[in-house]
């Protein structure tokens, strides 16, 4: 929702959701979770260790490798969040 905010109104795609305007906002000032904590922690490191080179796709078969599970998708939004 945050990332089509400029397009549409947040009511608008609440009410297409069929989620609660409140409880979007209450999901927005959750604070991020350990395990979240951990993964950006494990993806900047994959990503220095590799002089910035690696992006979303081969930090998440990194990822895999070390028996971390997560979706390519994840990684690419907490890349970005790093």
């Amino acid at each position: 929702m945050r990332a089509h905010q400029d397009i549409f109104h947040i009511e608008k795609m609440a009410e297409v959701l069929k989620i609660s305007r409140s409880g979007y906002y209450r999901f927005l000032q959750r604070p991020p979770t350990v395990e979240k904590l951990n993964l950006l922690t494990q993806i900047k490191m994959i990503f220095e260790e590799n002089k910035g080179r690696y992006g979303a796709p081969r930090i998440h078969a990194e990822l895999k490798k070390q028996g971390i599970h997560t979706s390519r998708h994840h990684v690419e939004k907490l890349k970005k969040m790093a």
